[in-house]
Formats: C-alpha cells, sequence, structure tokens
C-alpha cells in the first residue's frame, strides 16, 4: 500500500537474483479497483530494467503477468 503519494511507488527488494517467470498483483479489497493501471519493471542486481509490463486501467482485482510467455522467463532482484 503506498501513502497516496503521487505517483504511487512501491517495491519487492528479494535480497539476491532469482528467475522469474510470473508475478502476479492483487487488488486489495475485491471490488474496490484500488489498482487501475500501473507499470512494473523487473530490475536485475545492477538495478538494470529485465523486463518492464504496463497494465490497463481495466480495474480489474488480479492482474497475473507472464513473463515466461512474453519473451522467456527474467532473471531479478527487485520488483518495482
Amino acid at each position: 500500500m503506498t501513502n497516496e503519494d503521487d505517483p504511487s511507488f512501491w517495491e519487492v527488494d528479494l535480497d539476491v537474483s532469482y528467475n522469474i517467470s510470473k508475478i502476479f498483483v492483487f487488488n486489495r479489497v475485491a471490488g474496490a479497483f484500488r489498482i487501475n493501471g500501473f507499470n512494473l519493471t523487473v530490475l536485475d542486481a545492477g538495478n538494470n530494467a529485465q523486463y518492464e509490463y504496463t497494465a490497463d486501467a481495466s480495474g480489474r482485482n488480479l492482474f497475473e503477468i507472464d513473463l515466461q510467455g512474453d519473451g522467456g522467463i527474467k532473471e531479478g532482484s527487485k520488483v518495482h
């Protein structure tokens, strides 16, 4: 959850690099549609972008981002 910053921002630091094949992003409350479009980036240990994804403003409760089906598994240590 963000603090209503503009733009809102969060980051998951995995501490080490992993092969990432899928990322799931969930809305906090079903039906609230708090996530209304977003940008997601997988970063390697040197903070270089390995994968970028832009979600539409569909108001879905679940976003399943399949990196394997979109050019292959990516190695990353951070997602933001």
